[in-house]
């Protein structure tokens, strides 16, 4: 019989640790997971690696935060607007890594995981 997924934001943040590498979905201004992005912010969770193809706002948000030491993604964009404007501050700045892939690359990635494969994802 297969599991439910279905969790609270709570219970879903109690899964984060400091340091994790995670990925929360959405894309540009598209099915962001705000409320979790969010509940993250206010969380005292720290040193996180964020990993998306093509995230937006929500890792805007994650980004200017504190929260995130590291993002791996093919753009962090607004779409028409621009790259994310927190993003870009924050990874010109210094002060959190960002490493460039393509959006297959992150997809075979992700996908490696779900699989228990080896993958450049994982640490």
């Amino acid at each position: 019989m297969a599991k439910n997924k279905l969790m609270s934001i709570n219970e879903a943040l109690d899964l984060i640790n400091d340091g994790d590498e995670i990925a929360i979905g959405g894309m540009s201004f598209h099915r962001n997971p705000m409320s979790m992005a969010i509940a993250i912010v206010k969380s005292n969770k720290r040193d996180l690696a964020l990993v998306d193809r093509e995230p937006g706002l929500a890792f805007d948000l994650l980004t200017i935060s504190g929260r995130v030491k590291r993002i791996r993604a093919a753009m962090v964009t607004f779409e028409h607007f621009g790259i994310a404007p927190g993003f870009r501050r924050m990874v010109e700045g210094g002060e959190v890594e960002f490493i460039e892939d393509v959006c297959e690359g992150v997809m075979a990635g992700l996908r490696a995981g779900l699989m228990d494969f080896p993958s450049c994802h994982q640490q």
